[in-house]
Order: structure tokens, then sequence, then C-alpha cells
């Protein structure tokens, strides 16, 4: 008698498993949506990420500079929001100016 019991794989996706019978193909593997999952071997990799990276930096600019016109958030939480997503961003370019200073001074 072949039992079959429902199990979730990696993406969420109910996969059947039986006691005997064929083995099921193997589930290709996806690409992780964090980036910083991604092995970084070579300078390049590293560079294709840093391009990735800044992406995702103009993407979170957009949302907070349209941040006005969100729906159900105080003017008081977004003041806060924008304060704090600024001294962050502030702080990540001085780190990063002072990175490519060192860099060119070798």
């Amino acid at each position: 008698m072949r039992r079959t019991s429902a199990v979730r794989g990696g993406g969420g996706v109910a996969v059947s498993s039986r006691s005997k019978g064929k083995v099921a193909a193997p589930i290709p593997l996806e690409q992780p949506s964090d980036l910083s999952q991604l092995p970084c071997v070579t300078t390049a990799d590293r560079i294709a990420r840093i391009q990735a990276v800044g992406r995702k930096i103009e993407e979170h600019i957009r949302a907070v500079t349209a941040s006005g016109a969100l729906p159900g958030t105080s003017a008081e939480s977004r003041e806060k929001a924008v304060a704090l997503f600024m001294e962050r961003l502030v702080y990540l370019e001085r780190a990063l100016g002072q990175t490519l200073e060192d860099l060119r001074l070798g």
C-alpha cells in the first residue's frame, strides 16, 4: 500500500512524497531574493552586486520621496522615517566616500 503525504517544498509549494515508487525529479533552486545570499568570488561578481545594490537603493529613495502619498501613515511617522532614512544615507555616503579615498591613496 502506498502512503502519500504533503510536504512543503522550498518555495511554499506542496510536494507529494511517496514511501514507495519513482523518485521525483529535483526541484530547481530559485535565485535568492536577498542579494547578500549570493556568493561573490571575483571582482566582476562584486561589481555586479554593487550595481544591483545600487538599483535597490534607488528604489528605496523613490519610495521615501513618494512617502507623502502613503495612505494611513501619520505626518509625524513619515517625518521620522524620512529623517532616519536621510541620516543613514548620509552615513553610507560618507563611509563609501572614505573607502574610495583610501583606494586612491593606496
